[in-house]
């Protein structure tokens, strides 16, 4: 069996996973209006289309990161960050108390978040652990790749956001009813919570600790595995980008999913232009803050 049909039965299996479930995390949350702002992200994000075809900036340089680990191990060591963020997460909830002061869901969510990141944690270490020493002269500078991340985003900003549009208006339709307005639970929480510690806890793992993990987890760990399995630098972005969408499923709705598989390509892409993680790791903070922000001026207006 080809690695293109492989590609094919994994894209399939994903969509229709991701069809019975309610949502992905970190898609752009702002339902669907016809304002000023909306017409220029429908001009706007077609011309950014067309720039990408025709300067052809999808394409991929020669140099190819180097993963340390085997595609066994790299799989291995993929399930096993999954694995211990779950049980971080049981972990956090059991053994972190919470002020009395906290509202108890943001409390529980916070607890939840900072057990889920110690557990990945011990996985970056081995993953760092594995990869010390490995030759970086060939690929970008540090500053450089933090000048790409933001870069990156600015230029795929519209097509997200029509992507977004698009998918709320159409769910609007089908559904025949009006689309949430912050559709992230996780900023659902920080919108509707009284100003605490807890909160500020949240805020900081939404915005710095959680991009550091998952793009160690999928860029760093699983697309260099199966880019290390020959199938393919861009079906290796394909597929971490649809693994990305399905296992976050469980917290925005299904409109959610096209502008986040959208935005997880940008994070496989520049990774792959770059060589270096912190690219993508710039991207998704960018993008994560910007979205906070958004969301508490949604909910202060």
């Amino acid at each position: 069996m080809s690695g293109w049909q492989w590609l094919a039965g994994i894209l399939l299996a994903v969509f229709v996973a991701g069809g019975v479930g309610s949502g992905v995390r970190a898609a752009p949350g702002t339902a669907p209006r016809i304002d000023v702002s909306t017409l220029v992200i429908v001009a706007v994000a077609p011309v950014v289309i067309g720039l990408i075809l025709w300067r052809r900036w999808y394409r991929l340089p020669r140099r190819v990161v180097v993963m340390a680990l085997s595609p066994p191990a790299g799989l291995g060591l993929f399930f096993m960050m999954f694995a211990l963020g779950v049980l971080g997460v049981e972990l956090g909830r059991r053994l972190i108390v919470p002020a009395e002061s906290a509202g108890p869901e943001l409390a529980d969510h916070a607890r939840m978040l900072i057990g889920h990141s110690i557990g990945q944690a011990v996985a970056v270490a081995v993953f760092l652990w594995v990869g010390r020493g490995r030759d970086r002269s060939r690929a970008t500078g540090t500053g450089a790749s933090v000048v790409a991340g933001a870069v990156t985003l600015v230029v795929l900003w519209p097509v997200v956001a029509g992507v977004s549009l698009v998918s709320g208006l159409v769910t609007q339709i089908i559904r025949g009813e009006p689309v949430d307005a912050i559709a992230h639970e996780t900023l659902q929480r920080l919108v509707e919570s009284p100003a605490n510690a807890w909160l500020a806890v949240v805020a900081v793992q939404v915005v710095l600790v959680t991009p550091v993990l998952e793009e160690v987890m999928y860029r760093g760990i699983l697309q260099r595995t199966l880019v290390k399995l020959d199938l393919g630098r861009w079906a290796a972005i394909l597929i971490t980008s649809a693994v990305f969408v399905t296992m976050h499923w469980s917290v925005v709705p299904l409109h959610g999913l096209p502008p986040l598989f959208v935005l997880a390509l940008g994070f496989g892409w520049v990774y792959e232009r770059t060589g270096r993680l912190t690219a993508p790791i710039v991207m998704h903070i960018l993008f994560n803050a910007v979205n906070l922000g958004l969301a508490w001026r949604m909910g202060a207006g």
